[in-house]
């Protein structure tokens, strides 16, 4: 059987059609599947973290356990320090009336102690 030049270029472009294709459902399969995963990433809700004051006591509820709690004046000094034992904390503090910052892992919040 004698290969003609036509039956050569078929052949070397059918094996170009095939690897196309391939490397596109590899592009296709990998993009699929990092924008599922970031999906996923992205689908958990930010926890609420409630904060409040009264009497010189600070609620915390919604915090995870483990997180770090930092509260700075309005100066940016670090007046109070801790880590979020339960779900649900309370914390005396010793704090003169004024604006201050509560942070929370990643979370800020205002609190107004009178």
């Amino acid at each position: 059987m004698l290969l003609t030049e036509s039956t050569v270029i078929f052949a070397s472009e059918s094996k170009m059609y095939i690897m196309k294709h391939l490397i596109l459902f590899i592009l296709f399969s990998l993009t699929f599947s990092l924008g599922n995963a970031y999906a996923e990433g992205q689908s958990k809700e930010p926890q609420e973290i409630s904060v409040s004051v009264s009497d010189n006591r600070l609620y915390i509820i919604g915090a995870a356990q483990g997180s770090s709690i930092t509260i700075k004046n309005m100066l940016g000094e670090k007046v109070f320090m801790g880590v979020i034992k339960n779900d649900k904390d309370i914390y005396d503090l010793n704090l003169k009336s004024g604006f201050y910052i509560v942070q929370i892992g990643d979370v800020l919040k205002r609190i107004i102690v009178k």
